[in-house]
């Protein structure tokens, strides 16, 4: 085994025995990523509406309105003002106006979802890959699973921790 793969090993091992398990046994640190994908509100076509980077904060899925070029999603007073417009007359087409400039909106169905990024033995590593791939993620987090019913992860989890693929020097 080569020195830089011990390191690793030895580190992981240390990792394992010392991290904060956020009280869950055999845990499994998984990044998910938030994303949205945008549907047209009618449901007429049903053909698949262009995907919008989601922002933070955005709530979950529902209908928003988004301007003609799918750069901006109204927030919750611009919504609300669309909205009001809309029931007038079920138009999915409206024109937001603020401090006299007119956006052109269209209404679409939101649907949010976690995207599977990775499962990970430690948090740190975890951390790594949202540090290292941020730029490719919209809102991603780390949730903690529990590998209790998973035998394979749990038998590796311990020899990992126990350092026992890591030789002894003689």
């Amino acid at each position: 085994m080569q020195e830089e793969q011990q390191k690793f090993l030895n580190h992981l091992a240390t990792e394992l025995n010392t991290q904060d398990n956020a009280i869950t046994s055999d845990p499994v640190f998984v990044v998910y990523d938030w994303r949205s994908q945008y549907f047209p509100a009618n449901g007429m076509d049903g053909e698949l509406a262009t995907e919008i980077a989601p922002r933070p904060g955005k709530g979950g899925s529902g209908f928003v309105w988004v301007t003609e070029d799918n750069e901006y999603e109204a927030d919750a007073d611009e919504a609300k003002l669309l909205e009001a417009k809309y029931k007038e007359d079920w138009d999915n087409e409206q024109v937001l106006e603020q401090e006299g400039v007119k956006f052109n909106c269209h209404r679409l169905f939101k649907f949010r979802y976690q995207q599977f990024r990775g499962a990970f033995f430690t948090r740190e590593a975890a951390e790594s890959l949202i540090a290292c791939q941020k730029h490719n993620m919209y809102e991603p987090f780390i949730f903690v699973e529990s590998g209790y019913y998973n035998q394979e992860w749990k038998e590796l989890r311990k020899i990992l921790g126990k350092g026992a693929l890591c030789p002894t020097k003689s």
